[in-house]
């Protein structure tokens, strides 16, 4: 076999896992579905620019894509491996499910909480009550498409339908409020490149 000249070159350490941890990201896709009365929101988000000045620990995934920490020597002793995070700039990463009730029943409001939190943190701005309360509406695409928050990523396990072996990857289990942040229009969260005529 003869490369051709020019040819990529793979570098693993740039082949490198989310890991567990706080990132800067936009929202970058919407769904929602409805579920027995509720409505679930399905967000995607895609790590910032601001990634590529951040330091994680190493990680290798196993066959069940379970991430494993890398460390100095097999007797896993010592710190983590530091790897810079620039190659994950642009990875879009799902979160968990935000689900809002828009008719709890009295006494169960507590049920929009999470709904409330998540939003708010991304910079959705309710409407108040002349008590100064939130008052929730049903959030679409337009309001969020764009958004900064600051995505807090967990490992999370499932078993598929029909088996029994547990499987693992990484979702956005909540926001936090991303001071720095800046809202980007919906063209640059699009991942498709321009035609070049």
């Amino acid at each position: 076999m003869k490369p051709a000249k020019g040819a990529p070159v793979y570098d693993p350490s740039e082949d490198i896992s989310i890991t567990p941890g706080i990132y800067p990201a936009h929202v970058a896709d919407f769904a929602v579905n409805s579920f027995k009365g509720n409505l679930v929101y399905n967000i995607t988000y895609k790590l910032a620019d601001a990634v590529k000045e951040m330091e994680i620990p190493q990680t290798k995934r196993l066959a069940s894509g379970k991430l494993q920490f890398v460390h100095e020597d097999a007797d896993e002793q010592n710190p983590h491996i530091m790897v810079s995070a620039k190659s994950l700039v642009g990875r879009k990463v799902k979160g968990e499910g935000i689900w809002y009730t828009p008719t709890p029943a009295e006494g169960d409001g507590w049920k929009n909480r999470n709904y409330h939190q998540n939003f708010e943190a991304m910079g959705v701005k309710f409407p108040k009550d002349k008590n100064d309360k939130p008052i929730l509406a049903e959030v679409e695409r337009e309001d969020v498409i764009g958004l900064p928050a600051l995505v807090h990523v967990a490992e999370h396990s499932y078993v598929k339908e029909g088996e029994t072996e547990k499987k693992y990857t990484v979702n956005v289990k909540s926001v936090t409020e991303w001071d720095d942040g800046k809202r980007l229009k919906e063209a640059e969260m699009s991942d498709e490149e321009p035609l070049p005529f």
